[in-house]
């Protein structure tokens, strides 16, 4: 708490933003207060390492949203988010909530403006990162290799009744699904963002 009440390395802040970018990914709602939650947020699930130098998250997990109106109420929350934290979007919602993270926990109120912006630029190259992911398929082999590591070390003797528990295979291809459409709603977001900056964008549409 101490170290993000008084930040002495810019990578710390970034790394806290990006970290953002990979619960919004997971919907995992455990950790930041992002516009998409309602949560006061578990600055606990954030540890500090390298003596102040950046962050790493624990404890996260995916908060699977099943196929239908609530996942599609989600990934519209995740687009309007992504579009703000974009160049010409408006993230005075992102910062007002993480400004109430940081004062419950770690007594910091208000932020300074530019160690917002840090967080800010963090969780969009961290959004713009899902994006590069998905789009190349990067995002894909992760989650297969996870799938896998999942088989690997639950899935020990489907004949005894513990392990059909631990694994359960539905939920898992449903997981995958879930991180894989909220990793293309992000690509695709950016994607329109960054050819609405084209030079020549608006004679484009208008054409």
């Amino acid at each position: 708490q101490q170290a993000l009440a008084a930040p002495s390395n810019e990578g710390l802040l970034a790394d806290l933003g990006r970290l953002c970018a990979l619960d919004v990914l997971l919907n995992n709602l455990d950790r930041m207060p992002l516009p998409i939650w309602q949560n006061d947020g578990n600055l606990g699930n954030v540890m500090v390492v390298g003596g102040g130098s950046g962050v790493v998250g624990i404890d996260q997990q995916v908060n699977l949203i099943v196929q239908g109106p609530a996942r599609e109420k989600y990934l519209a929350k995740v687009e309007k988010l992504t579009l703000s934290v974009l160049p010409g979007g408006d993230a005075r919602g992102v910062v007002e909530n993480l400004e109430q993270a940081l004062a419950v926990n770690c007594g910091v109120a208000p932020l300074p403006a530019e160690h917002a912006e840090l967080v800010l630029r963090g969780l969009r190259d961290g959004l713009r990162g899902i994006a590069e992911a998905s789009q190349s398929g990067a995002l894909a082999a992760c989650l297969e290799t996870a799938k896998q590591a999942c088989y690997d070390r639950l899935h020990y003797d489907h004949a005894r009744k513990w392990a059909k528990m631990l694994l359960r295979n539905e939920e898992l291809l449903d997981m995958i699904a879930f991180v894989t459409a909220v990793g293309e709603t992000v690509a695709a977001t950016v994607a329109a963002a960054a050819a609405a900056e084209a030079p020549g964008a608006d004679a484009s549409d208008a054409a």
